[in-house]
């Protein structure tokens, strides 16, 4: 079974060229929201987001769910709701923020998670690692930085299929240092650890390693770990690494990109109830292929089938926004 992921933004010639590509290649479905015109009306997509805004006890009228549907986003979103589409790729030609919040506010956010976030994935030579949050939560609380943890441990076992290794980091390690920041990454760390440890016996999450507060050295170098943290599960072996703040996350990735030679892949959003990507608007044909093998890897993982180890995306500018008044 392959995904069907709508692409609304069809105006822009790198959207339409990658779907015939897509298409071509077959792996999954690639669509416009006009193959869904004969299927479903524009009043029964404002009648499902009107549905929708109103169980979450937003004040809405039809009319303005009705006029929400002119945006090309916001009925890609629905028709995801709606499951008539399985994922939405979308920010070619719109800023991000106008993506996440058509995402938030149309799929929805995904049942358990805490907060809609964003991680990234980066290919070395020799290990693939993943950092979050680079691009979305300013300064998560402790109970949204453990949500950030699981949600990016939970990818990146889908995307590389190896077990994940959760640096929770601070400039503080096993309390080397104090201060309310260092706190809120300890009280961050207990949590991902009581779920990891609630759910030991989930298929997804047994194995699970988690550890900090801990500084990046302790975490990354096996030799700075056997010093500094020689109880530490990780080993100096991380392999996802959770920043305290959009601060210190956005300045490591750039210095992880331009300075460590990796590949990155992302900004990747997480948290909606189903996929619904954001592109960088400097985005390029090759870009928007490669995002879609990501979903329909994730996707097929997700059905317990087994697929062929996704190609790497290269690397989409990231845009900030702050969905917390979505």
């Amino acid at each position: 079974m392959k995904p069907k992921i709508i692409f609304p933004e069809t105006s822009d010639s790198r959207v339409t060229d990658a779907i015939k590509i897509i298409n071509t290649e077959g792996f999954c479905d690639a669509c416009t929201i006009e193959d869904f015109e004969d299927r479903v009306t524009i009043d029964a997509l404002a009648q499902h987001y009107f549905e929708k805004r109103i169980a979450r006890g937003k004040a809405i009228t039809f009319d303005e769910a009705k006029e929400k549907m002119q945006s090309r986003l916001y009925r890609a979103a629905t028709l995801v709701s709606m499951e008539y589409a399985d994922a939405s790729i979308a920010g070619s030609i719109s800023p991000s923020e106008e993506i996440i919040r058509a995402g938030i506010q149309a799929v929805g956010i995904a049942d358990g998670v805490e907060i809609v976030s964003s991680y990234f994935i980066f290919e070395y030579a020799d290990k693939i690692l993943a950092f979050a949050d680079c691009a979305v939560v300013q300064n998560p609380t402790a109970l949204q930085l453990a949500d950030i943890a699981i949600s990016t441990a939970s990818n990146y076992q889908k995307y590389t299929g190896d077990i994940p290794k959760i640096a929770m980091l601070s400039y503080s390690t096993h309390g080397s240092g104090g201060g309310e920041a260092v706190t809120k990454v300890q009280q961050a760390t207990a949590l991902v650890q009581e779920k990891v440890a609630a759910a030991e016996r989930s298929a997804q999450m047994a194995h699970w390693l988690v550890d900090g507060e801990i500084q990046f050295d302790a975490a990354f170098d096996t030799e700075v770990a056997h010093i500094k943290t020689p109880v530490s599960p990780l080993g100096g072996a991380a392999n996802v690494f959770i920043f305290p703040d959009l601060s210190s996350g956005n300045i490591a990735y750039k210095i992880a990109e331009r300075m460590g030679g990796a590949t990155a892949i992302g900004p990747l959003i997480q948290g909606t109830k189903k996929p619904f990507m954001d592109l960088s608007r400097g985005c390029s044909v090759g870009d928007i292929v490669k995002m879609a093998r990501l979903i329909t890897h994730n996707f097929v993982y997700d059905q317990n089938v087994t697929v062929p180890p996704t190609p790497s995306p290269s690397h989409a500018t990231m845009h900030q926004t702050d969905p917390h008044t979505l």
